[in-house]
């Protein structure tokens, strides 16, 4: 990605005590805690525990590689504004920066983007499957119908129904307006590879173009999108 964002994914089957729900001793700050604490499903507590454990784990990686610094995962403290996008802080004082966090689960993963600042970034993960009918025709602008056909003899049209969907989420979460706004108010047009039928050229990063429509959300800054698939996942990044 030609950008400077760091990503993670974990999934659940490498954590086992983040699948049964169990975060390890000594890693969620009292605050973090006490949000575990009032999650009523287990799913949401394996989700939540996997985002944060990921989050967490990037965030101290990034630091050590930007800074040389190794910082306990409970000096990083990841809450969430009321529109529930992510925010981060670290109590550590050897830590003065300021980072911009996006959070995503998907089938027992979890995908996480970071970059330093205060610039939006939001990040999405999918599973390609297929879509009910009538799912493009319902969510996706014309402009992304017509990419999409343009392109189905090289990807499988689940695939790029997929990604466009993610892509959509991503600069959704990167507005923090998430799916409260039509979703036709945003416009996805994905950088598709040359080679003709071979998905596995997708598995680098590749840029998307992103339109906003200025009637129909309450601000429309420049944003640039990257976009993968990788281990039947649809990954994208916004910001």
């Amino acid at each position: 990605m030609k950008t400077a964002v760091s990503y993670l994914i974990q999934s659940q089957q490498a954590h086992p005590a983040l699948a049964q729900a169990n975060p390890p001793h000594g890693w969620l700050s009292r605050s973090e805690r006490e949000k575990f604490d009032s999650l009523k499903t287990d799913k949401r507590r394996r989700d939540w525990l996997l985002g944060r454990w990921t989050a967490k784990r990037l965030l101290q990686e990034t630091v050590r590689q930007q800074g040389g610094l190794l910082i306990p995962l409970d000096q990083f403290v990841v809450d969430n504004v009321a529109s529930g996008a992510p925010t981060v802080a670290c109590r550590s004082a050897g830590d003065n920066g300021h980072w911009s966090l996006a959070i995503s689960h998907s089938q027992g993963h979890a995908f996480c983007a970071v970059r330093s600042g205060q610039a939006a970034i939001g990040a999405d993960m999918e599973r390609i499957e297929p879509r009910l009918p009538g799912f493009a025709a319902a969510y996706f602008t014309d402009a992304e119908q017509e990419r999409i056909t343009l392109h189905a003899s090289r990807f499988t049209y689940h695939s790029l129904v997929t990604a466009v969907w993610s892509a959509k989420e991503a600069v959704l979460k990167a507005l923090q307006l998430g799916l409260r706004v039509d979703t036709r108010a945003v416009t996805c047009l994905l950088e598709v590879p040359d080679q003709a039928a071979n998905e596995a050229a997708a598995d680098d990063w590749r840029p998307f173009t992103i339109h906003l429509d200025a009637q129909r959300l309450p601000q429309t800054p420049y944003l640039q999108g990257w976009w993968r698939l990788a281990d039947g996942f649809a990954l994208t990044v916004a910001q």
